[in-house]
């Protein structure tokens, strides 16, 4: 897993994007810290530079440090390509190749086919393209949106990366788009496309943008499309080899891999199959605090699995204390979109184990639970839906037989209120914010289990899952890997309603039902990661926030905020609600907005 960057500029005004182009090739190096380097072009008026930092998981050579490039193309890659051998041997057997990487691969493959063949590609990526025969600049990102990449277009200048931070320092305007941060208000995490920061934007995951050099025009285009609503039964045994063939995929590797184990039903899967191909160390983390532990079943269950499955469990034994409070504050300096989840702090610290423990590759159970049906809400729903006939004697019922179509991820997403942000922001802020409705979300869906099951597939595992997970992974130079989100599951099983996936009584019913999971595992109820929330508003996220809005002149209602602390008021509000904000503060903060 690597970092790339780039940019086109007007000759005249690229000698300050050059200052900046250097000083984030080298803040990203935690990204790639194994080799660095950049290549310039002259073109017409313009100034091109590609660079690139590399983590190198495949061909650990010295050959392989570089940039592949030739007199027409130039490529830069952020990913991994499970099938790469298979697309050898099917387009470029005939072509002598330098190395084993999957990069060099691609480069063939787009030197040959240009874009055509994205869909075909089995992993994770980002990447940018130039053809200088047809003076066109590719960017390009994985189905799923599992890796970042970024881009700005405004009068002077086309610039990309995989973290953001370049792009803010390129822009000359410095401006919020309060309809991206309607948004972040509403769900806790960012737009699919838009930046809260105007004009930077995401490339959308399973698309491709061609940016022309000639007439500074660009156009964006799908390579993959998910189908929806098929009525297909799920098979449980080609099911079970489908999952094993997914996590095989994923331990394509010359370096030592590793799984995060919480010893739920989507982790176990991963490690169980990934440790009967070869030895995996797992990672889990526990407190020092008998009450959490109490209600935290993950490290019995991780125990269990360890012992029972012969997985090389690492525990890491988390300390309330000021080194805590110091490593979260850390966590969040990796975050260039705000993320109103401290389970931040979980996968960093696991992150920072894995590292210590020699890994430089780790797989986790994300995705599962969007594609397989593994969130209570869809039973609820269900239920509603089948006995809607009692909405006259059931409240609850009724509530959720009324909630319109495109209403649905909104009401099953913690929220502000307006109320809240009437409070917190300034009035001229809070009217901008409430006057857009980019919380509303538009599908041509008629179950409403499928609508809900489609938003959280296509936007919340992107841009909180996936998102969180690329931060922490890659602070330490560790690529996160999720095999139940590669393209032979999203082929097989996405297209089918989630009805078909739960039942009265239970969600995932497809996974429940897989031999190579023990029984105790299988009747494990879903249980969030746990973290201590409350722990850390109380001794950072206060005093942290004062501190924040003390200097701020444009946003922030400061008497209100100072209100909400008072004891009587502070036991009464939700915890969402702080973390949120905080997060938009603490973001704005490191932007020095």
């Amino acid at each position: 897993m690597c970092a790339i960057i780039g940019y086109c500029s007007e000759k005249k005004t690229s000698k300050k994007i050059d200052i900046l182009f250097d000083k984030h090739l080298k803040k990203m190096r935690h990204r790639g810290p194994d080799f660095s380097s950049n290549k310039t072009y002259d073109i017409d008026n313009y100034k091109l530079n590609f660079g690139f930092n590399r983590l190198s998981i495949q061909d650990l050579s010295p050959v392989s440090n570089k940039i592949f490039y030739d007199e027409n193309y130039i490529l830069i890659f952020n990913g991994e390509i499970y099938n790469k051998d298979e697309l050898k041997n099917k387009y470029i057997n005939q072509i002598n190749l330098e190395t084993t990487t999957d990069t060099e691969i691609l480069f063939e493959l787009l030197k040959k086919f240009s874009v055509s063949k994205l869909d075909e590609i089995e992993g994770i990526f980002a990447f940018a393209f130039l053809n200088l025969k047809n003076k066109k600049i590719y960017l390009s990102r994985d189905r799923t949106g599992v890796k970042t990449l970024y881009y700005l277009k405004d009068s002077n200048n086309f610039c990309f990366s995989s973290e953001a931070w370049f792009l803010y320092d390129v822009s000359t305007t410095k401006e919020i788009d309060f309809t991206a941060l309607n948004f972040y208000l509403r769900f806790g995490f960012s737009n699919i496309k838009k930046n809260i920061f105007k004009n930077v934007f995401k490339v959308l995951p399973g698309t491709y943008l061609e940016y022309n050099l000639t007439n500074r025009s660009f156009i964006e285009k799908k390579f993959y499309q998910r189908k929806i609503n098929s009525n297909i039964k799920i098979d449980i045994n080609e099911l079970e080899k489908d999952l094993i063939k997914s996590v095989h995929y994923n331990l394509l590797s010359d370096v030592k891999i590793g799984t995060f184990l919480s010893g739920g039903i989507d982790s176990s899967i991963v490690s169980i199959i990934a440790q009967k191909k070869i030895n995996v160390d797992a990672f889990t983390n526990y407190y020092d605090d008998p009450e959490y532990n109490k209600k935290n079943l993950d490290i019995y269950y991780s125990e269990f699995l360890s012992k029972n499955y012969n997985i090389n469990l690492k525990k890491n034994l988390v300390v309330f204390n000021s080194d805590g409070i110091d490593t979260f504050n850390k966590s969040l300096h990796y975050f260039d979109e705000p993320l109103a989840n401290l389970n931040i702090f979980n996968s960093f610290i696991q992150s920072k184990l894995a590292k210590e423990n020699g890994c430089k590759v780790i797989l986790t159970g994300d995705g599962a639970d969007e594609l397989f049906g593994g969130y209570d809400k869809y039973k609820n729903m269900k239920i509603a839906d089948d006995f809607k006939f009692l909405s006259p004697i059931s409240k609850k019922i009724a509530i959720y037989n009324n909630i319109n179509k495109n209403e649905i991820p909104h009401f099953f997403f913690k929220k502000l209120s307006n109320d809240f942000i009437k409070l917190i922001f300034k009035n001229e802020i809070a009217d901008e914010i409430l006057t857009l409705n980019s919380h509303l979300y538009e599908s041509s869906l008629e179950s409403k289990n499928s609508i809900s099951n489609e938003f959280d597939l296509d936007v919340w595992m992107v841009s909180d899952h996936n998102y969180k997970l690329d931060r922490t992974t890659m602070a330490h130079s560790i690529e996160g890997r999720v095999p139940f989100q590669t393209k032979l599951l999203l082929d097989n099983y996405s297209s089918i309603d989630v009805d078909k996936k739960i039942d009265y009584f239970n969600t995932k019913k497809q996974l429940r039902n897989l031999s190579l999971l023990p029984k105790n595992i299988k009747k494990r109820k879903k249980q969030g990661w746990f973290l201590p929330e409350n722990w850390f508003i109380e001794n950072f996220i206060k005093k942290e926030l004062i501190n924040i809005i003390q200097d701020d002149v444009i946003f922030f209602n400061k008497n209100n905020i100072y209100k909400l602390f008072d004891k009587k008021y502070f036991k009464k509000l939700p915890r969402y609600e702080i973390i949120t904000i905080f997060m938009f503060a603490y973001w704005l903060k490191n932007i020095k907005f």
